[in-house]
């Protein structure tokens, strides 16, 4: 009889805990299925909580979005940064080739110094906004991830309210909306202590990059005006004219020579040269020279700043100028019509 009643114990025992551990996984699956089905088809936050959701939902997308902009900016410097690099040195390679002008190598050269220098400008300007990115990133991976654990958190103890509320459990609805209220109460002032800080944070992160923007721009526009200041300083290439055309010559004896004469009908005479004392020039467009410019080859004019020159000819960066009766090119840019 002691048997049977202990054995009769052990299994009323054991099934009573099978029977618990059965109600509790049908308790659980249904909490989960409960939550999963907010995760479709959404929670449905009392209103007051739904509008502090949505502006966590602006939050959350705005840091992640600022920082992928400036990434994507910062990916196209650095690209351009290459480019640049690549340039000086096919620059460079150019200006050693044995034919290269000597002039024409000079200003190769000081062409790649200028590419080498603002890549240089443009690393820097790099490095620099990616410190200020990396800041960025800290709200995005921190701050953000705290809000994320918070919200999961609240959903899942107001789905479970929800579920209980279906079984009519009193005491469970009561335990669930303590809690549920507790987390949201936790949420909004992560929600908004985010706010503030990106608030606060966000302005000084724009003016850390325009700052570094600017003096970016502002080094190369030095660089940039000195280099052509001093291309422009050096004056015209002067083509190096190829004179041994006589050991290239076809077989017979013929050889090169300048373009014949343009035929003419008979009784035709050809137009005396022009003279400006004879002919005097007429009246054109005048200019006020801004720099002084000497002159680096025979057709070139010289002058200085406030002289006075007139216009012969506009014609792209050199034009056609007379100055105290000398004509010949000057650069458009060293001169202001007037």
């Amino acid at each position: 009889a002691l048997r049977y009643f202990l054995n009769h114990t052990v299994r009323n025992s054991m099934l009573k805990k099978i029977k618990e551990g059965a109600q509790e996984a049908a308790t659980n699956a249904g909490i989960e299925a409960a939550y999963l089905q907010g995760k479709k088809s959404g929670f449905n936050h009392p209103p007051e909580v739904e509008a502090q959701i949505a502006v966590m939902r602006e939050v959350r997308e705005e840091i992640p979005l600022l920082r992928e902009d400036i990434s994507a900016m910062l990916s196209h410097e650095k690209e351009i940064a290459e480019i640049e690099t690549k340039t000086a040195s096919d620059f460079i390679a150019m200006s050693e080739h044995p034919s290269q002008h000597p002039k024409l190598k000079q200003i190769m050269q000081l062409y790649a110094a200028l590419q080498t220098s603002i890549a240089s400008n443009r690393y820097n300007y790099h490095a620099t906004a990616e410190q200020i990115k990396e800041e960025w990133k800290t709200m995005e991976v921190n701050d953000l991830k705290d809000i994320r654990i918070k919200q999961d958190q609240t959903n899942r103890a107001w789905s479970t309210k929800k579920y209980w509320e279906k079984e009519k459990k009193h005491a469970k609805v009561a335990e669930f909306d303590s809690r549920y209220r507790v987390f949201v109460s936790e949420l909004v002032h992560l929600i908004h202590d985010l706010r503030e800080k990106k608030e606060d944070l966000v302005p000084g992160y724009i003016l850390s990059i325009i700052q570094t923007e600017m003096e970016f721009h502002r080094k190369c526009l030095e660089e940039l005006v000195q280099c052509e200041n001093t291309i422009r300083t050096m004056g015209r290439v002067i083509p190096n004219k190829f004179t041994d055309y006589e050991q290239f010559a076809p077989v017979g004896g013929v050889q090169f020579s300048d373009p014949p004469p343009t035929a003419r009908a008979e009784g035709h005479e050809e137009p005396l040269p022009s003279s400006r004392a004879a002919h005097p020039m007429p009246a054109g467009p005048k200019a006020r020279a801004l720099y002084p410019f000497q002159a680096q080859s025979p057709d070139e004019l010289s002058f200085q700043p406030n002289d006075i020159l007139s216009i012969v000819k506009q014609n792209g960066d050199w034009w056609t100028a007379e100055l105290n009766g000398h004509t010949g090119l000057i650069p458009a840019n060293y001169v202001q019509l007037v």
